[in-house]
């Protein structure tokens, strides 16, 4: 089923990374407009995490560490 969202719609949003170039431009703009923001990512980029992003580290290339953080969290938007 495919759902979809308004403009103006708060959504709970998980970035796979969130800290390279581009990805952290668009985390900033999630967050400034008002998003629930989930990075998951390594934690090993020099960029920092927008301020009111929860920060997930782990390695996506191991699915039990990924399971682990990730636990019940349900999300509208998954972004790789």
């Amino acid at each position: 089923m495919r759902q979809i969202f308004h403009p103006g719609k708060i959504m709970k949003i998980l970035f796979i990374g969130g800290t390279g170039v581009t990805s952290s431009a668009c985390a900033e703009w999630c967050v400034a407009n008002g998003h629930e923001l989930v990075l998951l990512h390594r934690g090993k980029s020099f960029r920092a995490v927008p301020e009111g992003a929860k920060s997930l580290i782990a390695d996506i290339n191991q699915p039990d560490a990924i399971a682990d953080k990730l636990g019940n969290h349900t999300f509208d938007v998954i972004v790789d």
